[in-house]
């Protein structure tokens, strides 16, 4: 009296999506063409870089810098070559600390940097629809980079009285 029904057993099946395209759904597409963009972008800011040496008012750190961060998100072959060639490598040892910038190379970036705080806020104050104060801020970042550029480099105190040390020690 008692009749079983029969048990019907459900196949879960994974939905497949199909594309027009199937070079689009490929996972490594989308990566490789941001990589394309961001190196592509970077050799841009190595370009305005180089520009930069030679236009005054052109900034070069800042395009360096770019394009370093840019390799470093895209291809780091490309930074290690950027930071390794001949016109960038004596720069290097000061951005990694092991080496103290040199007076004579401090003294010339100071005199550089100065010049063009002076001509930029001089530009700045005489421009009536610029206030005052924001020609004042120029000069005062001028004294925040000029404590950076002096203090850069040097070692501390712990690393002086360790070096003295091991002179004593000799």
């Amino acid at each position: 009296m008692n009749k079983q029904l029969p048990v019907q057993r459900v196949v879960e099946s994974t939905p497949t999506i199909t594309t027009a395209s199937a070079d689009v759904s490929e996972p490594g597409w989308l990566d490789l063409f941001r990589r394309f963009v961001l190196a592509s972008t970077g050799i841009l800011c190595v370009a305005l870089g180089a520009l930069g040496v030679i236009l005054p008012g052109l900034p070069t750190t800042i395009f360096l810098l770019a394009a370093c961060y840019l390799f470093t998100r895209s291809f780091p072959k490309l930074e290690r070559i950027l930071v390794r060639n001949r016109f960038f490598a004596a720069f290097h040892r000061y951005l990694d600390g092991s080496v103290e910038m040199p007076l004579r190379a401090k003294i010339f970036t100071l005199l550089i940097m100065w010049s063009f705080i002076t001509v930029s806020t001089l530009a700045l104050w005489y421009r009536e629809e610029i206030p005052r104060f924001v020609a004042l801020l120029v000069p005062a970042a001028g004294l925040v980079g000029t404590f950076f550029i002096l203090q850069y480099g040097k070692k501390s105190v712990k690393s002086r009285s360790q070096s003295s040390m091991d002179r004593s020690q000799t």
